[in-house]
């Protein structure tokens, strides 16, 4: 830090899950505590922590609830030379962002249809089906999976996103809903930095669609007396940096509108649960104060909890795994082509669980945590 600290990102990340976990289990606290290797001996802990949630209800809220308090009251915010504890630093700075819109050229056509990328084409119609049909059958995605996808493509009013208000918070990101969201005319508020390439990209891509977008505006700059190459250099803010203001700004824009917020934001290393973290902090804003619905983009290499339809797939395919995979598996002494099915959670209440440990420790103890803050937000957003 600016005074020569040395803070370790994987001890910070420890002492978060044992403070999550210390809400409801001594004992799972305890062990994490005691680990010696946090980088490579990890993910059993992170594995033991969705166990332990999904015993009851107010396990996963006790566990979600320390976890984030924990780095609301740890971590700092510094600006100009001022150290303030994040929880702090949010009520402190007032500022915010003018207002930038910008609207799509394109006109909203009679009626909205959902296409899907694949192979080069874009999937739509009995197309559609027939491939989600396919995919099914072949255990590509699951039933659940792909009757929700033919489910949205056979609604046709839900396509129709002239009414609905989508933030999404890392905007541009490759992986993001941005292009979809405009194509269905959805009003998107995107947050994303201040880069010139960055602003040039997206009004491009709003204007190129029947969508709206809305954006943060340096303070004191009016729209109209703009140039568009100024237009770009003015829009966009600082999920690090200009975390309070960006959080004051978006409990302001489209007043009375019913919001969705998306964090889509990814760095590598110890900046992801970082990012992450400056997220969280305006959705928990939002969805507070505005009421506001939560996405996220999850991801495959986590731990989740799966229908016992895919736990017996798992179960099935390991099985009849070939040979050479399960000699890895031996010769790796079980570090690699390891079942990822666990044993089933009997829950408070007697319902049995099924979990599904994906997680990949090469990936690392910052990208699992980041990952789990999400998880953690969810699960206290649905409770409001």
């Amino acid at each position: 830090d600016d005074k020569g600290e040395v803070r370790s990102t994987q001890d910070t990340g420890k002492r978060i899950l044992e403070a999550a976990l210390r809400a409801v289990d001594d004992e799972a606290a305890d062990a994490v505590h005691r680990e010696r290797g946090w980088r490579f001996k990890y993910k059993k802990h992170f594995v033991k922590s969705v166990e332990i949630s999904a015993k009851s209800p107010e396990n996963a809220l006790k566990v979600a609830g320390a976890g984030l308090d924990y780095m609301y009251d740890h971590f700092e915010f510094i600006r100009d030379g001022q150290r303030h504890v994040l929880r702090e630093a949010l009520r402190i700075y007032k500022g915010g962002f003018g207002t930038g819109v910008v609207a799509g050229q394109k006109p909203k056509p009679d009626s909205f249809e959902l296409g899907v990328p694949y192979n080069g084409t874009t999937l739509t119609g009995d197309a559609l089906q027939a491939q989600l049909d396919k995919w099914v059958r072949l255990g590509v995605c699951e039933l659940s999976c792909g009757a929700a996808i033919s489910q949205v493509a056979q609604a046709k009013p839900w396509l129709d996103l002239s009414d609905r208000y989508f933030v999404l918070l890392g905007a541009g990101a490759a992986m993001g809903p941005l292009q979809v969201l405009l194509a269905h005319g959805a009003n998107v508020i995107a947050v994303d930095l201040n880069l010139d390439k960055i602003w040039r990209r997206l009004i491009g891509l709003a204007k190129d669609s029947c969508g709206t977008l809305t954006f943060p505006l340096k303070e004191g700059c009016e729209q109209s007396r703009l140039s568009d190459d100024e237009l770009y250099t003015a829009a966009g803010c600082n999920l690090f940096t200009q975390t309070p203001e960006i959080k004051n700004w978006l409990l302001t824009v489209h007043p009375g509108k019913q919001l969705c917020v998306g964090g889509y934001a990814y760095l590598m290393g110890d900046l992801f649960p970082r990012v992450a973290l400056a997220m969280d902090v305006i959705i928990k804003e939002l969805t507070e104060k505005r009421k506001a619905s939560v996405a996220f983009l999850c991801t495959p290499t986590d731990c989740h909890l799966v229908p016992v339809g895919a736990y017996n797939a798992a179960k099935d395919n390991l099985r009849k795994a070939p040979l050479w995979q399960k000699m890895i598996g031996l010769l790796s002494m079980g570090k690699m082509c390891v079942k990822n099915s666990r044993r089933p959670v009997t829950t408070a209440a007697g319902e049995t669980l099924y979990v599904c440990d994906a997680l990949v420790s090469a990936q690392g103890p910052n990208y699992a945590l980041a990952k789990r803050l999400q998880h953690w937000r969810a699960m206290l957003a649905r409770e409001i």
